[in-house]
């Protein structure tokens, strides 16, 4: 005697219970290591913008370095020619002015870009940290939806032992189908 459709069903709907959790757990897995990987790649952005920013600020500096020098030679020759400089105050105090400016100028430079890389760290372990959080919980959705999906499983696969047919049994009561009792007597009928 062949398998009734009813319990071919029951056994598909359990199958495809089983199978759905373990589906969606392997998804809510591979999300979770997706959202891991944009973050670090968003970090490492960050990190690479950080080193840019500080080769700017390099280049920058040594922009300013030659200006000043160049500045510095053009008061220096106008003092030579003249022996005096066409602004006002003294000779050495201009200089001096100049010299303070220009500094001044460099160190506010890398204020500006200490600062940056400083917003930008902070960027950066935040988006990590979201990340790995969004995965976690990315994880504990995956989990709870194997343990669902197999549960449900466990209910129809109970469902449908509960659902079997039944005989009668010497005793009265109902055992499953081809039952043997201990004593060897069957539970089908005569």
């Amino acid at each position: 005697m062949g398998l009734e459709i009813g319990t071919i069903i029951s056994i598909i709907s359990v199958a495809a219970s089983a199978a759905g959790g373990v589906v969606s757990y392997q998804q809510g897995q591979a999300a979770a290591k997706q959202s891991e990987y944009n973050a670090k790649a968003q970090a490492d952005a960050i990190a690479a913008e950080q080193k840019r920013k500080n080769l700017e600020l390099s280049e920058n500096q040594r922009r300013l370095s030659l200006q000043s020098r160049r500045e510095r030679a053009t008061q220096l020759a106008d003092l030579v020619g003249t022996g005096f400089v066409t602004s006002t105050g003294t000779p050495l105090a201009i200089m001096a002015d100049t010299v303070e400016a220009q500094s001044r100028r460099s160190s506010d430079m890398a204020t500006e870009t200490q600062l940056g890389n400083w917003q930008l760290g902070t960027q950066g372990q935040s988006i990590l940290a979201e990340g790995r959080s969004q995965a976690s919980h990315l994880r504990g959705q995956a989990g709870a939806s194997l343990v669902s999906g197999l549960a449900s499983a466990a209910g129809s696969a109970y469902g449908m032992y509960q659902n079997r047919p039944k005989t009668a049994s010497i005793s009265g009561v109902a055992m499953p189908a081809g039952y043997t009792n201990p004593r060897g007597v069957s539970a089908r009928p005569y």
